[in-house]
């Protein structure tokens, strides 16, 4: 099961705040869509919805692929 939560993130551009997904483990066998989300940058891309400002943004998180039998942290 992939688990994630939202914190409220603060635009380094305009300043406005919106929430953003943490997400502190994927598991892509469970929930496939997420690996492409996660290789595309779409997991860990902050996009301002007031000024359009994108950011990357770095956070620990659990990948977990079961039929392949690979966990990475």
């Amino acid at each position: 099961m992939s688990c994630s939560h939202q914190e409220m993130i603060r635009c380094s551009a305009c300043n406005a705040q919106q929430t953003f997904t943490v997400w502190e483990s994927i598991n892509v066998t469970v929930d496939p869509n997420l690996k492409q989300a996660l290789l595309n940058g779409d997991l860990t891309t902050f996009r301002c919805n007031q000024c359009r400002h994108e950011v990357h943004v770095a956070y620990d998180t659990l990948y977990h692929d079961m039929d392949n039998s690979l966990a990475l942290w």
